[in-house]
């Protein structure tokens, strides 16, 4: 792990810890954040996206099996 040095910049609005120079980058509004910070959360909503992908399937899911259970016509596939 690399420990920062340099001035401090700001206060990152993410993680809220203190920004120094050596660590800093800019997010889509112009707020100084920590570069890891960025990559994390971007990261995060790719997860969240990739989850809610699969919940729609699920529950889409879950409804077939719903009607062919009340059908008499149940599959396992």
């Amino acid at each position: 792990m690399d420990v920062a040095s340099g001035c401090i910049i700001a206060e990152c609005p993410i993680w809220e810890d203190l920004v120094f120079e050596d660590e800093w980058i800019l997010d889509q509004y112009d707020n100084v954040v920590h570069e890891r910070c960025l990559k994390k959360r971007n990261n995060n909503n790719k997860t969240i996206h990739l989850l809610n992908q699969e919940i729609q399937r699920l529950e889409k899911r879950t409804k077939e099996l719903e009607d062919q259970n009340k059908s008499g016509q149940m599959t396992l596939f």
